[in-house]
């Protein structure tokens, strides 16, 4: 059995439904293609933030509306420093903010827009075995449904997949890995206060503690530490979670919190990076394409900015019939993910193996608290809304200077570890 679709998206979550949407709403058919069965499913593995950069893709999806209809919270970010708090509230007119909703409202949501937008199939329980081919250029996937092989063709098809990608390796999209120090895990609490803001960090290198508020009265306490310590938060549990937070300078009240999910995490967790995401005929979006460290929080506005761009760079081609232009067309989006994104991959592959940020940075962080003219400049950097140029005055280096070294005292630096391991796969610990 043939099935005939514009376009064939292979995977359900973030990327390929944000991908779905956009082709759909340009008049498009598309089918996606989704190997889970329950329409409820989502991505345990990630922390469910959406950056301010990625604000503009979200609105045009209308996103917002559902996110806040949802519960959704709207993301103001806090670092402590040695030098204080650095809160991004106390910047006014920033213009953005980012989105905080747990995956497991945030997947099911998107999903269901998909599959309400006239000219998409939500097909669940489809499993892309395979990519078909006419010659050189890809024009579908085999997939199995109810354990019967069908093949969907599509002029364009689109590897939404994550970040162990079948579509990409069936493409021969190789990935490069950049290994990453620190391991991930979190668990969900309710009755935990964050006095201001509603994501709290606090940097303490080699490891990185986080409070997320999100919907439902939840908050995600989160925990990046060095791989050399993941024995004893395994062995510790829930115990482990609550000591390192206790000793955090300025630590949040967790007396009366009551954990309500699983720990979950993963040991290794290396950045994922491929030169090439397109094919003749086919792209990959979101952590396909690209993932990054989780320390970042990128990785959800990253999907649904790429979705975008793709649609956006292909839907004249795909309107005129032309492979050629088509594929002209896939290239111009591969340029322009590569010219957003690289540039900020690249610093985080670098520091993902570094116990701490540079001292420039640490000390930017510093001043930043203390100095109002340098946080109007450095939150929209951190952002990802303005360019770290922005920050290249003299007043920002008179203050940073005369914020001197003492500032920096409370970031204790430790000796490196060995070099951590790259795998290709993802591998969740799930405590009870």
């Amino acid at each position: 059995m043939i099935d005939e679709y514009d376009v064939v998206v292979g995977g359900g979550s973030l990327a390929g439904c944000a991908a779905a949407i956009n082709f759909g709403r340009r008049g498009f058919r598309v089918a996606v293609l989704e190997a889970h069965r329950d329409p409820a499913f989502y991505k345990r593995l990630c922390t469910h933030l959406i950056q301010p950069t990625a604000l503009p893709a979200v609105q045009r999806l209308g996103l917002d509306t559902a996110i806040e209809a949802a519960g959704g919270v709207r993301m103001h970010t806090s670092f402590w420093t040695p030098a204080g708090w650095a809160h991004e509230s106390d910047v006014a007119d920033l213009g953005r903010h980012g989105y905080i909703l747990r995956r497991s409202v945030l997947d099911p949501l998107i999903r269901e827009m998909a599959a309400a937008t006239p000219g998409v199939d939500l097909v669940l329980g489809a499993k892309v075995r395979q990519l078909h081919r006419s010659g050189e250029r890809i024009d579908g996937v085999v997939t199995h449904i109810d354990g019967a092989e069908r093949i969907v063709r599509g002029r364009l098809v689109v590897g939404a997949d994550g970040v162990n990608s079948r579509i990409a390796e069936a493409a021969s999209l190789s990935a490069r890995l950049s290994p990453n120090r620190r391991a991930s895990y979190f668990a969900y609490f309710r009755n935990v206060p964050i006095p201001e803001g509603n994501f709290r960090v606090w940097l303490m290198p080699p490891d990185a503690l986080g409070l997320i508020n999100s919907d439902d009265g939840l908050t995600l306490v989160s925990m990046l530490v060095d791989k050399q310590r993941v024995s004893d938060l395994l062995a510790g549990r829930e115990d482990y979670f609550r000591r390192r937070f206790a000793e955090l300078p300025d630590p949040p009240d967790l007396s009366r919190a009551e954990r309500v999910s699983d720990i979950i995490g993963t040991k290794d967790r290396p950045n994922v990076t491929r030169r090439r995401i397109v094919r003749p005929g086919l792209a990959l979006v979101g952590d396909a394409a690209l993932a990054a460290d989780p320390l970042r929080g990128v990785g959800c506005g990253w999907a649904i900015e790429g979705a975008e761009w793709l649609a956006d760079a292909t839907s004249d081609a795909l309107a005129s019939g032309e492979p050629g232009s088509l594929d002209a067309a896939l290239r111009r989006y591969q340029r322009r993910h590569r010219r957003q994104l690289w540039p900020q991959q690249a610093v985080f592959n670098r520091n993902s193996r570094q116990a701490a940020p540079p001292p420039p940075v640490r000390k930017l962080l510093a001043t930043a608290a203390a100095d109002s003219y340098v946080a109007e400049r450095f939150w929209p950097v951190i952002q990802r809304t303005a360019s770290a140029k922005t920050l290249l005055t003299w007043r920002v280096f008179a203050a940073m200077r005369r914020a001197g070294g003492g500032r920096l005292h409370g970031w204790r630096i430790p000796e490196p570890t060995t070099s951590p391991s790259s795998r290709s796969e993802l591998f969740i610990d799930q405590i009870e």
